[in-house]
């Protein structure tokens, strides 16, 4: 076949690669004061090289923050604070989170 009768397509799953303080305490089921503060505690993680310069986006009403990010730090903050500790955190995975949380987008090719 010369591949004339291909058929490509993005499929995306819901979600939102960035939310609100406000969504995030909706998704995770917590106060806005936790996401406030994991958000501190990511940008001091951005500082030491875990999560890049895009992991918060600063607005005028409220920063806005990558949820992989959010749901990778969620998961290890104690460790992470801990300098002893932080030596057993695995390296930050997005594409891992993407796999089981819901929020993906992906190339699809299909032929006739």
């Amino acid at each position: 076949m010369n591949g004339l009768n291909n058929c490509t397509y993005i499929e995306q799953v819901r979600g939102y690669p960035y939310m609100s303080v406000k969504q995030v305490a909706k998704e995770m089921d917590c106060s806005t004061r936790t996401v406030f503060s994991r958000i501190q505690g990511i940008k001091s993680e951005v500082k030491k090289g875990r999560y890049n310069d895009y992991a918060v986006l600063e607005s005028d009403r409220s920063p806005r923050v990558n949820f992989y990010v959010y749901i990778d730090y969620e998961k290890y903050w104690k460790l992470l604070e801990d300098k002893n500790q932080r030596k057993y955190v695995p390296t930050f995975r997005p594409d891992q989170i993407a796999k089981i949380c819901g929020f993906r987008q992906k190339l699809v090719t299909m032929e006739e």
